[in-house]
């Protein structure tokens, strides 16, 4: 009908965008193409454009930023920002791809769906470790723990706390192993992240394993505290 026709329209059309930007992007130095390509991918990602947005990081991806030279018109891409635009499409790919999940398996029914999941968090713990020495990248890292509860409560809550709490443990030690996540601002988001952990040896009927943990991530902010 009418509005089946519109949206092939609207797709065509948003392929011809795709296509423009992909053919200005590669005119251009990487310095300024690859973060005006993420800035794309974001604003597709919040217009819901998933599928068109996953394209744009993947793109950003297949320029091997870790491993290959970076020299394009004589401008190469420092090391630090690689690492963060690296970061950066790795975490667009799984918010793109943890969407269209949802979308496809609203209540996570299809065994396919939790192993999905699990490879993405697999993929931001593994995104961490790509920027967790770098000081001035502490804001990816607390992307990072942000992406891992979002992926973990509804997992949690379709009954898989043991397969996800690791990430989870992850998240925690993430914040503490990162110097300006320990600041008090971010206090509040460490108690919820030690929550969820609890919650997920509740669940398992391992109160023993959440009440040590409780205690051990309360004598460590105490400790933190002391140090200010």
């Amino acid at each position: 009908g009418g509005k089946s026709t519109e949206r092939i329209s609207l797709w065509q059309q948003l392929q011809k965008i795709n296509e423009l930007v992909d053919y200005y992007f590669d005119k251009l130095p990487r310095t300024i193409a690859v973060p005006k390509r993420l800035e794309k991918a974001d604003e597709l990602y919040r217009r819901k454009e998933y599928s068109h947005a996953l394209a744009q990081y993947g793109k950003v991806r297949k320029l091997n930023l870790l491993t290959d030279s970076q020299e394009q018109f004589g401008i190469p891409i420092t090391a630090l920002n690689t690492r963060q635009y690296e970061v950066r499409a790795q975490f667009g790919e799984v918010q793109c791809e943890a969407a269209m999940l949802r979308h496809d398996d609203p209540k996570l029914e299809h065994p396919d769906t939790l192993a999905a999941f699990l490879k993405l968090l697999r993929q931001v713990r593994s995104a961490v470790s790509i920027i967790i020495a770098d000081e001035e990248h502490y804001w990816l890292s607390f992307n990072a723990t942000c992406l891992l509860l979002n992926f973990c409560n509804p997992l949690i809550t379709a009954g898989f706390a043991a397969e996800v709490v690791e990430f989870l443990i992850f998240a925690v030690r993430t914040m503490e192993e990162t110097l300006l996540l320990c600041h008090p601002k971010y206090l509040g988001w460490r108690v919820q992240l030690c929550t969820a952990v609890c919650q997920c040896y509740v669940d398992l009927k391992l109160e023993d394993q959440a009440r040590d943990f409780a205690q051990r991530q309360l004598e460590r902010i105490q400790d933190q505290k002391a140090l200010e």
